[in-house]
């Protein structure tokens, strides 16, 4: 479950109109705080299995997966 802050990164810079984030579906994999969540040491900083900064990198990624579909 990504947090809204990495979401939101996605949607305000995607190359696209409208996008639209699904984080939860089929199986759960736990929290994907972002370095906010750690910095404030919130509960889902204690039950996510990935360490910190794991969220930006994929939220870049999926920065880069949109640029490329759109490019072509």
């Amino acid at each position: 479950e990504m947090f809204s802050e990495n979401g939101t990164f996605i949607k305000t810079n995607s190359p696209y109109g409208m996008t639209f984030l699904i984080t939860c579906s089929e199986d759960h994999q736990g929290y994907l705080p972002s370095g906010t969540g750690f910095r404030l040491g919130c509960y889902e900083t204690q039950m996510t299995y990935y360490a910190q900064g794991t969220a930006e990198d994929v939220a870049n990624t999926y920065m880069d997966m949109l640029k490329a579909l759109k490019n072509g």
